[in-house]
């Protein structure tokens, strides 16, 4: 995932026009719970990776002198969750994939 689809489907969603000094690590909190709850199914490393780009976006935000607030080491991430399960493709997917692969895969 990239930062540019993160700040479109995470951040900008949730801080809008905010400007950066009046998000702080309070309402970071919040938007990490609400991803928990609204997205069970959101995997623990992509929190994390909305929260690096967040802090990334700040630490830009210092150097070039803005007022910032937030600070990532007062956030509670999730822990971790171990997959239980082995994902493998089914029988349609894997020819849907090689159909797809088309004369190539031949």
């Amino acid at each position: 995932m990239t930062a540019d689809s993160i700040l479109r489907h995470y951040l900008i969603p949730c801080f809008g026009e905010m400007p950066l000094a009046a998000i702080k690590s309070e309402a970071v909190q919040r938007m990490v719970s609400s991803l928990i709850e609204r997205e069970p199914k959101l995997s623990t490393a992509t929190i994390r990776l909305v929260c690096g780009t967040l802090s990334g976006v700040f630490t830009r935000a210092k150097r070039w002198e803005y007022p910032v607030a937030f600070n990532r080491s007062d956030l509670i991430l999730p822990k971790a969750r171990k997959s239980t399960r082995l994902k493998f493709f089914t029988l349609e997917e894997t020819l849907r994939i090689i159909e797809a692969a088309g004369p190539f895969y031949v």
